[in-house]
């Protein structure tokens, strides 16, 4: 679903590396492991993350959060 919303140009290039972080709520959580990705998907694709995302789990999906890996607080950090 997401290819199709991004467009298989943009699927390639922003989500190479890319995790889901953390669901909280209405609050999913995107780790990237880049800052020119992470500005790419918050100023033009988040939207589009969050319907894929609502799709996939079922749930309303109210915000995104990006946030680049070597950025990401060591407490979120999934081994």
């Amino acid at each position: 679903m997401l290819t199709n919303l991004l467009g298989e140009s943009d699927f390639g290039r922003l989500c190479v590396g890319i995790k889901v972080g953390v669901i909280d709520e209405d609050v999913l959580q995107i780790v990237v492991p880049a800052e020119n990705s992470a500005a790419d998907i918050t100023l033009y694709h988040s939207d589009d993350f969050a319907v894929a995302a609502e799709y996939a789990l079922g749930q309303p999906i109210r915000m995104v959060n990006i946030v680049v890996a070597d950025l990401q607080p060591q407490a979120l950090r999934r081994p």
